[in-house]
Formats: C-alpha cells, sequence, structure tokens
C-alpha cells in the first residue's frame, strides 16, 4: 500500500516500491496536472554505460527497496547496493509546510571506480498544455547580483551537452527543426550561482531548491520523442565518499519571483542569504545553428564493413564458437568511420574491413585460431574491395586484443584517472605534428556491429572520454586567449595597420582555426585533424548561427576591412555564449583574454593552474 504524509494542509503520495513522490496535493485538493515530482535517488549514470545486457534498467526504479513510515510527517527510503551501481542511498522525506516537502539524501559510493562518476535524482515529469516547457535558475550577473534566467525547452538550453553525464561519444538526441537539440547543463559552479529552479503551470508553480551548488541540473528528455521536459539533478560521488545532499520541493499558487527568492533566502539551506536579484534580460540571447546530421550513407565504407560483417563475419565466430567472446567493428579516424567519406575517398585506404576484438585471456587462446580463419575471408562486399597501400600491408582485417588496441589508437597506456593526470598529455603531439587532442578525437569515431556483454564498447567509450573539469577549463581559457592573440583585438588589426598583406592571412587563418578549435572546446569534445576539421564543425550541437556565418563569409571576401568586420561580430557572439554557458562576469567591452584569464582563475587544483599559465 502506498504511504502518504498528512499536514500542513498538504498530503504527500509516496508509492510501496521505487521510492520517490508519486502525487503532492495541496490547498483545497489542488495539484499541477502530470507533475510526478519524484524526489526519488537515481543511479543510473554511475554504472557501466553502456548497461550490461542484464542490468535493471535506470536503477535503482526497478531495483529491491523500502520505505519506513516514521511519523506522520516523516518517511525513509532505503536502496541498497546493486550490482552495477555499488551506490547505497538513503532519503529522508518530511512534510515541513504547506506544499512543500524536505528530502535529505545521503549517498554513498562502494564502488572502485566509476566510468563518469554521478549520482542523482530524479524530480520532475511531463508538463502539459498551458505549462512552461523549460524552467528558471538564478544565475550570477555582476559582482553580488543575480538575475532569473529562462531555459526554454526544446533545444534552448545552451549547456555543454551529454558529455557532463554520459561521455562524449554517447549518441545524441535526435533533432529537428520541431525538436533542436537539448543536453545537458555543464557540471560547472560556474553554471548557475544559486540552487533553485523554478517551473511553472498556469496559475500554479512548483520548486526545487538545494543547500549544495556543487550539483548539475539537467533537462534530459526535452527535444526527443518523449516530448519532455524530464528533469534530474546530479552530483559528483567519487569512490568510497559519501555525500549528503539536502533539498526542498514546494508546488502551489504563484506568488511571485520576489517571494520565491524570499522563501530561498529564508531557508537554512540557503548557500548565500545575501543575494540580491535584478530583473532578467534577454541581451544575451542568440540562435544557435542547426548541426549538420551525422548519418553514414548506405554508399559508405561504414555501411558497407557493417555488410560485411553481417555476410561473412559473424557466420565466422559463430563457426569458431566465439560468438560470444569476440567484439567486431570498424574504429579509428578514416574518413569512412565518421561517415565522411565520398568519391574521392576511394583511392587509397577504403572499403569494407573488420577488427575483431578479444579479451586479454581469449586473445592468448583464441586469437592465431581466428586469425588463420581470417586470412581466408575476403574484404569484400558488393563487389566492393578494400583498397589499402600497395606494401607492406594491404590488408585491414585484423585481430587485436582490447587494451593493446586502445593503446594503439588513443596513445594512452590507461585513461587518466585524474586531472593532474592528464596534464603531461596537453603538450604531447608526435614528430610530424599530431596532437593529442586530435589523436583521441579520431579514436572515438567509428562503430560496433557486434559487441557480447558491451565488453569493448564500455571501455572504448571510457578511454575516449573528454577531460575532468579543471582540464577543460584550462583548454577553455587557452583557446579564448589564442582567439584573443590572433583576433581583432590584438594581432590581426596591428597587421592590417602595417599593410602586410601576408601576414595579415596567415594571422586570419590562424584566428579562424583558433574559433573553431574553441568551438570544440566549450561543446567538450576533442579536436578533429585539420583535413575534416570544418566538417565535424559544423556537426557541433553548440554553435551560435553568427559564429557559423562569420567562418563560412571569412572566404568570401578579399576585402581586408570587411573581413575585420566579420572578425570583430564573431568575437562578440563568442562573448555573449561565454557569458551564457559559464556566466564569466566579463562583458562585452572586456577583450577575449579578459574572458580567458576569469575562466583559467577558476580552475580549482592549483597544481593544474601552476602547469597551464596562460603565457608565452
Amino acid at each position: 500500500m502506498p504511504i502518504e504524509l498528512r499536514g500542513h494542509d498538504t498530503r504527500v503520495v509516496l508509492p510501496d516500491h521505487g521510492g520517490g513522490i508519486r502525487r503532492l496535493v495541496f490547498g483545497e485538493d489542488r495539484e499541477i496536472p502530470f507533475l510526478m515530482p519524484a524526489l526519488v535517488g537515481e543511479h543510473f549514470f554511475t554504472g557501466a554505460w553502456p548497461l550490461p545486457q542484464d542490468a535493471i534498467d535506470y536503477e535503482p526504479m526497478s531495483a529491491p527497496s523500502w520505505f519506513d513510515q516514521t511519523s506522520e510527517t516523516t518517511a525513509v527510503w532505503h536502496q541498497p547496493e546493486t550490482p552495477y551501481t555499488h551506490v547505497k542511498s538513503r532519503v529522508e522525506y518530511q512534510l515541513v509546510g504547506p506544499g512543500t516537502v524536505e528530502a535529505r539524501f545521503e549517498t554513498r559510493s562502494h564502488a572502485q571506480s566509476y566510468p563518469h562518476g554521478y549520482v542523482g535524482l530524479f524530480w520532475t515529469t511531463l508538463v502539459p498544455a498551458g505549462g512552461q516547457r523549460g524552467f528558471h535558475v538564478i544565475v550570477a550577473h555582476n559582482a553580488g547580483e543575480h538575475r532569473w534566467h529562462y531555459f526554454q525547452g526544446g533545444g534552448d538550453s545552451w549547456s555543454p551537452r551529454a558529455n557532463t553525464i554520459l561521455g562524449p561519444s554517447a549518441l545524441p538526441a535526435a533533432h529537428s527543426t520541431e525538436h533542436p537539440p537539448c543536453y545537458f547543463l555543464a557540471e560547472s559552479k560556474l553554471r548557475f550561482s544559486l540552487p533553485v529552479q523554478v517551473g511553472r503551470w498556469g496559475e500554479l508553480y512548483y520548486s526545487l531548491e538545494l543547500d549544495s551548488a556543487d550539483v548539475a541540473f539537467t533537462n534530459v528528455l526535452l527535444g526527443t520523442a518523449v516530448g519532455g521536459p524530464s528533469w534530474d539533478v546530479y552530483w559528483r560521488l567519487r569512490p568510497g565518499e559519501c555525500r549528503t545532499v539536502r533539498c526542498r520541493l514546494t508546488a502551489g499558487r504563484w506568488p511571485g519571483w520576489e517571494a520565491v527568492a524570499q522563501r530561498y533566502r529564508s531557508w537554512d539551506g540557503c548557500i548565500d542569504p545575501d543575494f540580491t536579484l535584478r530583473s532578467a534580460r534577454r541581451d544575451a540571447r542568440q540562435d544557435l545553428a542547426m548541426p549538420e546530421r551525422a548519418e553514414v550513407g548506405r554508399g559508405s565504407a561504414l555501411a558497407l564493413s557493417e555488410k560485411l560483417f553481417r555476410a561473412r563475419g559473424r557466420e565466422l565466430l559463430k563457426r569458431l564458437g566465439l560468438s560470444d567472446r569476440c567484439s567486431v567493428g570498424c574504429f579509428g579516424g578514416t574518413s569512412q568511420n565518421a561517415g565522411l567519406d565520398d568519391g574521392l575517398s576511394q583511392d587509397h585506404m577504403w572499403g569494407p574491413y573488420l577488427t575483431f576484438l578479444l579479451t586479454e585471456e581469449d586473445c592468448r587462446l583464441h586469437a592465431e585460431r581466428l586469425r588463420r580463419a581470417l586470412e581466408d575471408m575476403p574484404e569484400e562486399v558488393d563487389g566492393v574491395k578494400w583498397i589499402g597501400y600497395e606494401d607492406p600491408c594491404p590488408r585491414k582485417t585484423g585481430v587485436w586484443e582490447i587494451t593493446s588496441f586502445l593503446h594503439m589508437l588513443t596513445g594512452l597506456d590507461a585513461r587518466p584517472k585524474t586531472d593532474r593526470e592528464w596534464l603531461p598529455h596537453l603538450s604531447r603531439e608526435s614528430f610530424l605534428g599530431r596532437r593529442w587532442i586530435e589523436q583521441l578525437f579520431e579514436a572515438g569515431q567509428g562503430r560496433v556491429f557486434h559487441d557480447p556483454g558491451k565488453q569493448f564498447t564500455e571501455v572504448w567509450r571510457h578511454w575516449t572520454a573528454y577531460v575532468p573539469p579543471d582540464i577543460h577549463r584550462a583548454l577553455l581559457a587557452r583557446s579564448l586567449f589564442r582567439a584573443w592573440n590572433a583576433g581583432p583585438e590584438y594581432n590581426l588589426q596591428r597587421i592590417h595597420k602595417r599593410g602586410d598583406r601576408a601576414a595579415f592571412d596567415l594571422c586570419l587563418a590562424r584566428f579562424a582555426e583558433e574559433v573553431i578549435e574553441l568551438a570544440f572546446c566549450w561543446n567538450e569534445s576533442f579536436v578533429p585533424p585539420l583535413k575534416w576539421r570544418f566538417a565535424h564543425f559544423r556537426r557541433l550541437p553548440i554553435c551560435p548561427a553568427a559564429v557559423r556565418r562569420g567562418l563560412d563569409s571569412l572566404w568570401l571576401t578579399g576585402d581586408a576591412d570587411e573581413r575585420i568586420d566579420i572578425c570583430r561580430r564573431l568575437v562578440d557572439s563568442v562573448k555573449l555564449l561565454m557569458n551564457d554557458l559559464y556566466h564569466v562576469t566579463s562583458g562585452p567591452g572586456d577583450p577575449l583574454c579578459a574572458f580567458a584569464h576569469e575562466i583559467h582563475a577558476s580552475v580549482e587544483d592549483d597544481e593544474v593552474k601552476r602547469h597551464t599559465r596562460l603565457d608565452w
């Protein structure tokens, strides 16, 4: 039987399984239609991603759990550790006022490591017609001032994509003109200034307030077929750590913004009771460019390779008894693995091939037998053959041990675990100039055709995931500084005045390159090699239309003054985006280098900050 908490002219319905709040009824039996506040622990992003085939989907929603009602207004939900999440949770619910429930989350890690390191809570679901599909949060405006900021449902949430939680190679939500892309809000103390989130429906409203700014709000289902929004809150949980986060949910008649702010200001969980609010402004909003779709056509060699597996590879594994032991796919930085191959790609290193991957033990037992069998498998399908170099290895199909293959792809002996462990890689490049960010971008390209138990996918996506927050901030600051140095606020204008046309063209190309690299950085993605950089740039989900148009138009005119004007407008757009994404205090009148230094100052680890100084 469901548990009911009663008091303060409010009734809270707690289900007998799964945890969370099923209904919140206030006043004269009023409630917001289809609002399911939930406030239930969510472990999904701390376990293996993608989930093992036999894992419980969306743990702990379907995992064993139970409620204890301790008083008329209080109940406790218990969630034991599960095989895939290794997190134990305890949530104490207390009805504290009219339409108001407080929930105290205690999460304890029993894991040795996490692929992404987050736990959190699921707190609300669909809003019917007449409700706002987005939500309001409080963000920094100027020193000592804050403002309400509205994130519109369906793609207006300019937040660095799903990498924050799921990793950079998680499949993006499908997007179209009706359903623009949507992304997680950044895991950053600069994301918002006060952890207050508000939604409205007609004359009613609901709000969530937290006693920690070290959380990330998400808007996971906007822009998808589900129709959203579904709002979650996440916080980092390191191996062996215990975290307590207290939140307060309120539903009721809309009292006005100042009243909502005052409610939070007077709460003992408020992180800054002296905050002041000013009216929201819309002058920082920009249109985003629609990203180009990353599609693999039927004539692409990646599609042909998948067909080769279905036609020959699958039967070969079955015959050798390795179907449940061997992973197969195509991986690495070729144009075909990114779905960018065309007629010009077909003269060399192009066509159907397969990479077979085994664990260390299975490689020792079965690799040689598999290699011999593959010698008789043609790299051909539908009359199309693999085209390699003449010598020494015309064939591409091969057998690898998983860890050795990832080491070859990424150049990493192992995935760095901390910000500091990334420091030696920041200046790493090959003798010919291939940089580590390009190598890691290429390592993440490709597709898995067969992967029993996700034995390769999980570790592949983990090894090619984006860098942690402090390294991200350092890279972002570096890109901003370099774009300033080559741009119209500094060297580009000075060189133009000197009349050195060759130097001007070189500086302009450097500026465009730095802005493109900066765009990959704010999307929290590694940077592709030069050949395909602009093609992948057009696929980025977060890019102001002004930046996309500006970079396209730079090469349509030869007039130097017009090019400088284009660059100035492009820089202005970048500044607005930095304000919106990271809420820096630098403004439109400040040079990009000021933005760079401010973001670099937000690096928390002193060792990382010292090793990434913005100097020459």
